[in-house]
């Protein structure tokens, strides 16, 4: 036969309460945190190698970046360029042109720091953008904002 029990007593009721109640919220944090590292619209999650960074010089809003040597050098490159303005995203999409973006994902405004097979990614879920800037794989639905960009003296600039 096994011992009788004691009753609960009202302050070991709350404390069982209490314990439960905490046992049930990190149950639920858990699931949520879980939630947050990828879904089914993210196949590629965070395995694009992540792109070189290059930090750029900023006079007034004009962002400049030399080419010769950088990351950005040959026609098919990306980079991320720092800055003191923000974050960007540049795509060199030949000899003589460039593509510039906020580097600000459309999706839950992760920084996009990704490049593969010729597409943005973000790390945060996934969402890809061609070298064109719109949307290549969800979950983002909307374009990244685009900057209007030259190259000219092997000098990269754009207005931000």
């Amino acid at each position: 036969m096994s011992e009788p029990t004691a009753p609960l007593t009202p302050s070991t009721r709350r404390e069982f309460c209490a314990r439960a109640c905490q046992a049930a919220s990190l149950a639920a944090i858990s699931g949520v945190a879980a939630a947050c590292g990828g879904s089914p619209t993210s196949p590629s999650g965070s395995n694009a190698p992540a792109m070189p960074i290059i930090n750029a010089a900023v006079a007034g809003r004009v962002v400049s970046v030399p080419l010769a040597g950088s990351a950005l050098a040959a026609s098919g490159s990306a980079a991320l360029l720092q800055t003191s303005i923000g974050a960007f995203v540049a795509a060199r999409i030949a000899e003589n042109s460039a593509n510039v973006f906020t580097a600000v994902c459309t999706h839950q405004s992760c920084t996009v720091s990704g490049f593969q097979n010729n597409r943005f990614v973000c790390p945060c879920h996934g969402s890809q953008f061609t070298t064109g800037g719109s949307v290549a794989n969800g979950p983002a639905n909307r374009a990244l904002q685009q900057f209007t960009a030259t190259i000219a003296d092997g000098v990269l600039s754009f207005s931000a």
